[in-house]
């Protein structure tokens, strides 16, 4: 098992987690890193699941496709493996908060109800994500879900809506 997070802290969490299981010790490799360039810099990892659960998001479409299309060039994945993405859908509430700085994407507002203060979002709809995903890692078998909730922060009830692709590719 590989992870890939730029914030420390979640780094470690991960690890005291994953030490809590008594099968998975040792059994693991999480590392602080920008993971566009951990896909772009390593070789040959050759996993045998592709999980992309709540990042994808926060990083351009571009740059999306670009992790896809390194991966893929850097023999990082495995052919016919097990895929599983999450994305915001353009139903979300913080679709078109904040500033528009791209046709899809917003940077939230430095005193946002979400927490997420400053961070740059990607919004999809559905036939925009499964068609990045069959361009860049030849996605098929596919199931495409909705998950969409209410929650609470910071004293404001929210909509959260994303879209889910379940999947093999490569």
């Amino acid at each position: 098992m590989i992870g890939v997070d730029n914030d420390p802290l979640s780094i470690q969490h991960a690890c005291d987690n994953f030490n809590l299981i008594q099968n998975l010790k040792n059994n693991f490799n999480f590392v602080v890193d920008d993971m566009r360039l951990f896909a772009k810099n390593k070789e040959n990892i050759q996993a045998d699941v592709f999980v992309l659960a709540s990042a994808a998001y926060y990083i351009s479409r571009e740059d999306l496709s670009s992790l896809f299309v390194n991966m893929v060039a850097n023999n990082n994945i495995k052919g016919n493996i097990p895929f599983y993405i999450r994305v915001r859908s353009k139903k979300d509430f913080r679709y078109g908060y904040g500033k528009k700085i791209g046709p899809s994407r917003f940077k939230m507002p430095e005193d946002g109800v979400t927490g997420e203060n400053g961070a740059k979002i990607e919004f999809y709809s559905e036939n925009e994500i499964v068609n990045i995903l069959k361009d860049k890692l030849n996605l098929r078998d596919y199931d495409v879900m909705t998950l969409e909730a209410q929650n609470k922060q910071n004293g404001v009830i929210i909509f959260n809506s994303d879209i889910i692709v379940w999947g093999w590719i490569n």
